[in-house]
């Protein structure tokens, strides 16, 4: 199936090019993406260097991966073994790609149980985790104070958990 996708295709450049997914397998779902939230942190990182090999820059006429963490988009297939969601379920899907439509393990499909959710606001909460795990791991206590560099995606997620989590002062800086 041909689907859209990003792809960085040069220094500073990414492009939404044509790609191609296989057909679903026994376990697994196929997704319309309707959000697909972007961290400007790791994407801009890709335009700088390709993710596998490290070498800075991509070279004249390589395509680099697209990247992606999670979509929020609706089930239009799924295969023979996937009893968790149906075609037409609303879902959060993690560990996806930046493309129009992702094939993933029904594992990585989370079904939203009620139907006003919008989407928009669910295609997040996989990478809030992120920043949720990260204040767990320090066990912050409510009174202490917090402070977070940088605030890309996961950085004005940690903020706004950490005020919920009492911390106190909290500095943050870009």
């Amino acid at each position: 199936m041909k689907v859209k996708q990003i792809f960085f295709t040069g220094k500073g450049k990414a492009e939404l090019l044509d790609s191609e997914i296989d057909p679903i397998k026994d376990s697994e779902v196929l997704i319309e993406s309707v959000y697909i939230p972007i961290s400007a942190g790791t994407e801009r990182a890709n335009l700088m260097r390709m993710p596998n090999t490290g070498s800075f820059n991509l070279a004249e006429g390589e395509r680099g991966w697209g990247g992606g963490y999670s979509c929020a988009g609706i089930i239009k297939e799924v295969g023979q073994n996937v009893k968790s969601v149906s075609v037409g379920d609303k879902v959060l899907a993690f560990w996806s790609e930046n493309r129009s439509y992702n094939v993933v393990p029904e594992e990585n499909v989370i079904r939203l149980p009620d139907k006003s959710l919008d989407l928009k606001h669910a295609a997040f909460a996989f990478i809030a985790s992120f920043s949720a795990a990260a204040i767990r791991k320090t066990r912050l206590e409510f009174g202490e104070s917090a402070m977070v560099f940088g605030l890309g995606i996961l950085g004005a997620f940690a903020v706004k958990l950490l005020r919920i989590a009492g911390a106190f002062p909290l500095l943050w800086r870009i």
